[in-house]
């Protein structure tokens, strides 16, 4: 039972190829998810945050 020969030439440019591609996602900003609750939904704290304290 014997192997298929390699072809080291192509298997070489399947890795360059690769390993551009990753460069490429490695070089991009990741995209960041948004707040849980963000929209709509206040926390039951959040008029703390803005309490007037120009009396104080």
């Amino acid at each position: 039972m014997s192997s298929p020969p390699v072809d080291i030439e192509k298997i070489l440019q399947r890795l360059e190829l690769v390993a551009t591609r990753l460069e490429a996602i490695s070089a991009q900003k990741p995209v960041i998810a948004p707040k849980p609750g963000g929209k709509g939904a206040s926390p039951a704290n959040a008029n703390a945050l803005y309490a007037d304290v120009s009396n104080a």
